[in-house]
């Protein structure tokens, strides 16, 4: 596969994800590929193939491929014809509260012959592949080789067949996903980026099986927010939302469904309204958070920054009383709601134990922002960070052993951690970048976290393997 011509073969467009490859007559066959407006408004996934003659240097179309698709692989074969195969098409959904294009992934083979200029479908690969290239063997065959995955295309029956497992890598231990750009700092070693905009992205949270990265893209100087989410193996990000006022959203303990809490002001003079939606992701194929439903909880209008409990059965939420701002609980089997703290100071942002016996929430109770602990039953209030600083709490690794929090001790927003007593406080990060909204990953190996790191101005998703 060679890398040659121009993206751009239409005034105003041009085309990422397409593929380029030399044929033995000596053209350049470019195929499908994502056709973007230049103003960044909109896209459609392409089934169109040009030709490119270096001898004249012009294109000129050719049949195109049978299906739309971009991200795929493309090798000339030793018999002359080109393979194409797996990548994946966007496809728009739309709904009240979704507008947003998501990748699926493909399984289909083609056949390019230069000589009549024509497709032919093929044997469908076994697994689904995307930005992986495949080598041409010189017998007629083709190997891809994609993580722990290997199979390979035999042109005499057009067919595909699973290879033996490639060897694990002997030096060190590889984490970051392959979506990531790795960053090197003083102590960030293991730091890796996930997303780049120029909105600010935070509150970011993992789904249980570590497939899926769940985020708030906030407009600067406004209000309004829209939920993201990260594919942490293809690195494709969709809009979950589209611009409202959004909560961080919440994985359910199963990981079958997420939660995104948006609220809005009734009236100009009226209290905020909240709706919260479910987004699950069973019956969705390979377009996973497909459905949505308003869910029908007896939410207080002014709910806000709700929790899970690992059982799923409470739901952990803030909301303004007279001026300041408690937390309560409410039982999703009985719907009997718990105020918890009452206090004319700010209460915010709980955070359940692994065990769901107690809850992390901020406070401010005594003059400034502090990280606090108390217990479902209401009792057992403790005070666990003692700074003149602005403390927050992320939350629990999952074995307990350890509480991630958010910081200015240092003078800047930074990372930290401290026992569950509040004893053994460490810090994660060092300035002079924010570090700000930490949370564990499902399996406690590494942190997420939002950082003015790049420079760029704006806030981005990172996450932080530990040692």
């Amino acid at each position: 596969m060679v890398a040659i011509g121009p993206d751009r073969l239409f005034d105003g467009f041009f085309t990422i994800g397409h593929s380029t490859t030399l044929l033995d007559n000596g053209l350049v066959l470019r195929a499908g590929g994502d056709l973007i407006h230049q103003s960044g408004e909109g896209s459609v996934t392409s089934s169109s193939a040009h030709l490119f003659d270096p001898s004249t240097g012009s294109w000129r179309q050719t049949m195109g491929i049978p299906a739309k698709t971009y991200r795929h692989l493309a090798v000339s074969l030793s018999n002359g014809r080109v393979l194409v195969a797996g990548g994946g098409a966007l496809q728009r959904e739309v709904s009240p509260i979704i507008d947003t294009q998501t990748l699926v992934w493909s399984t289909r083979s083609y056949l390019f012959d230069p000589i009549s200029e024509s497709w032919t479908r093929v044997g469908d690969m076994r697994f689904g592949h995307l930005d992986i290239p495949a080598i041409s063997l010189g017998d007629g065959t083709a190997l891809v080789v994609d993580g722990s995955k290997t199979e390979r295309f035999h042109s005499d029956s057009g067919t595909w067949k699973s290879g033996p497992r490639p060897p694990a890598p002997s030096a060190h231990r590889v984490f970051l996903p392959a979506v990531t750009r790795l960053y090197t700092v003083p102590i960030l070693t293991n730091l890796a980026r996930l997303t780049d905009g120029p909105l600010d992205d935070m509150q970011a949270a993992m789904s249980p099986d570590g497939h899926t990265v769940a985020y708030l893209a906030h407009e600067p100087g406004s209000d309004l927010d829209t939920a993201r989410l990260v594919d942490m193996k293809t690195g494709a990000i969709v809009n979950l939302t589209q611009r409202l006022r959004h909560d961080p959203p919440v994985f359910s303990a199963d990981g079958a469904s997420l939660l995104v809490l948006d609220h809005y002001p009734e009236r100009p003079d009226g209290p905020d309204q909240s709706k919260l939606w479910r987004f699950d992701s069973a019956n969705c194929g390979q377009r996973r958070w497909c459905s949505e439903e308003i869910v029908q909880w007896p939410l207080p209008a002014n709910a806000r920054r709700p929790a899970l409990s690992p059982s799923g059965r409470l739901l952990a939420y803030d909301a303004e009383v007279e001026g300041a701002s408690d937390v309560f609980l409410l039982d999703l089997d009985t719907g009997t709601r718990t105020r918890l703290t009452a206090h004319p100071a700010i209460d915010r942002l709980p955070s359940f134990s692994p065990d769901g016996a107690t809850i992390l929430f901020r406070s401010e109770r005594d003059g400034n922002s502090e990280v606090y602990r108390i217990g479902i039953d209401g009792q057992g209030l403790t005070r666990l960070t003692v700074d003149p600083g602005f403390d927050s709490p992320g939350n629990y690794a999952p074995d307990g052993s350890l509480i991630v929090f958010q910081s200015a001790r240092g003078g800047s927003d930074g990372v930290y951690v401290m026992a569950p007593d509040g004893d053994d406080v460490h810090a994660v990060t060092q300035g002079p970048a924010r570090y700000i909204t930490p949370r564990f990953t499902p399996d406690g190996t590494a942190i997420l976290m939002s950082s003015d790191l790049a420079g760029e101005g704006n806030l981005d998703v990172y996450l932080l393997r530990l040692p």
